[in-house]
């Protein structure tokens, strides 16, 4: 993960991370929590992309 993407992670998903960029869930997170998901792993997607790492 990036320093500029980790520093957007909330107190609630960092929680649930494991490592430097795995989450776990032992049930179905709420809807919240996986918007958030979804936005860090599309912005994560997007910086690969605009370095060329993709």
């Amino acid at each position: 993960m990036s320093p500029e993407l980790d520093a957007t992670v909330s107190p609630a998903l960092l929680k649930r991370r494991q490592g430097k960029s795995c989450f776990n869930f032992k049930s179905v997170p709420d809807a919240e929590l996986l918007t958030e998901l979804k936005a860090l792993t599309k912005a994560g997607f997007d910086q690969w992309k605009e370095k060329k790492w993709l």
